[in-house]
C-alpha cells in the first residue's frame, strides 16, 4: 500500500462550509469519471465498457465493493485556516497502481485551477510513500466510524480477499476467532454524492475482544475496513 500526501498553502486562509476531506475527494474521484469514461449515457453496472474502464476498477466497480484508491478522513477536521496556514490532505492506494499518483497531480496541478471551495491555493508538495506492511498482534480492536456490518471477521475478509483478487495484494484472511462484540451503537456518517452514485454510510461503532492475539497488517489500520473506509468509515483503534 502506498500513501500520498499532499501540502497546499492558502495564501489567504480559509473557511470551509463542508468537510474539506469528502470535497476533495469527490472532486478527485469525479475527475477520473471524466477522463476514463466514453459511454456516459450508460449506468456503469450496465455499460459494455466497465471490465475495461479504469474508473469501475479503481472505485471497486462503481463503490459497489473497495476502491483502491481512499482518503484519509478523521472524525473532526479542521475548516478554519489562516492566511499561508498548510492544508495536508493523505490518500491511500490500495496495491501497486501508480496510474493514480499522475492523475493526481494533474489533479491538483491543474484540473483545480488552483481553488478550492473558492479559496487560493498553491502546491507546495506531493509525495509518495510506502506504508509500513509490518503485523501487528492484538486482542481487541475498537470501531470508532461507521461500518456496515456487526460480522467483523466476515467483512474483514470479504475486504482483503476483493484487494487481493483486484488489486494483486497479498493480505491473509482472519481466521474464525472467538469474538466478544460489546458497545454496539447505531451509526451514520456524512454522505457523499459522485456523478454515477450516492453513498450515505450507515451500520455500527463496537468494541471486539478476542479469545487470542490476532495478526493484522499495519496497512489496515492505517485505512479502516469495510465498505465505508474510502472516506474515513471503519476507523479501528487498538
Amino acid at each position: 500500500m502506498k500513501k500520498i500526501e499532499i501540502e497546499l498553502i492558502l495564501p489567504q486562509g480559509a473557511l470551509f462550509y463542508q468537510n474539506i476531506n469528502l470535497f476533495i475527494y469527490k472532486q478527485y474521484i469525479n475527475f477520473l469519471y471524466k477522463l476514463n469514461c466514453f459511454v456516459v449515457d450508460q449506468k456503469c453496472c450496465s455499460c459494455p465498457l466497465s471490465k475495461e474502464c479504469y474508473y469501475y476498477h479503481c472505485t471497486g466497480e462503481n463503490f459497489k465493493y473497495y476502491p483502491n484508491i481512499l482518503i484519509e478522513n478523521p472524525i473532526f477536521t479542521q475548516a478554519i485556516f489562516q492566511k499561508e496556514e498548510v492544508l495536508k490532505i493523505s490518500f491511500f492506494i490500495i496495491g501497486e497502481d501508480i496510474k493514480h499518483m499522475n492523475y493526481i497531480k494533474l489533479f491538483f496541478q491543474s484540473y483545480l485551477n488552483q481553488k478550492i471551495q473558492g479559496y487560493f491555493f498553491y502546491l507546495k508538495n506531493i509525495n509518495m510513500i510506502d506504508c509500513n506492511q509490518k503485523n501487528i498482534s492484538l486482542n481487541h480492536i475498537m470501531i470508532s466510524s461507521c461500518i456496515k456490518t456487526t460480522h467483523f471477521t466476515d467483512e474483514y475478509n470479504q475486504m482483503i480477499n476483493y484487494y487481493n483478487k483486484h488489486y494483486l495484494t497479498q493480505y491473509n484472511n482472519l481466521s474464525n476467532y472467538m469474538v466478544d462484540i460489546k458497545n454496539i451503537k447505531h451509526s451514520q456518517q456524512e454522505g457523499i454524492q459522485f456523478k454515477t452514485k450516492k453513498i450515505v454510510p450507515r451500520g455500527f461503532t463496537y468494541h471486539i475482544s478476542f479469545n487470542e492475539d490476532i495478526n493484522i497488517p499495519l496497512d489496515i489500520l492505517y485505512i479502516g475496513i469495510g465498505h465505508f473506509n474510502f472516506i474515513g468509515g471503519g476507523e479501528l483503534e487498538t
